[in-house]
């Protein structure tokens, strides 16, 4: 079909090994220990939602031991303001509105 073609499998130049490129929207782990920092780093006022920064995991670059309603404010709220340093722009417009 021909779509997005820089995702295509590629050959390594000196072996025989295939490999998938990365994608755009796809983070190192720097990048995730950026992201999940400002994560940590949100203090919400009070009865907004509990404190997120517990379930920041720096070492294992996870999110663990959200309620429903804590995600529900990390998509809503909280993820265009993390995002904003580590992905590029025109993925970034979406989350922004």
């Amino acid at each position: 079909m021909g779509i997005r073609k820089e995702l295509h499998p590629k050959k390594r130049p000196r072996s025989n090994t295939t490999f998938m490129p990365k994608a755009c929207y796809q983070m190192t782990r720097g990048e995730k220990i950026e992201f999940l920092k400002t994560i940590k780093l949100i203090k919400p006022p009070d009865e907004f939602s509990s404190n997120i920064s517990r379930c920041v995991q720096l070492n294992d670059c996870k999110l663990i031991g959200m309620k429903s309603y804590d995600c529900h404010m990390l998509m809503h709220e909280y993820l265009p303001i993390a995002l904003r340093g580590t992905l590029p722009d025109h993925l970034l417009s979406p989350c922004a509105s």
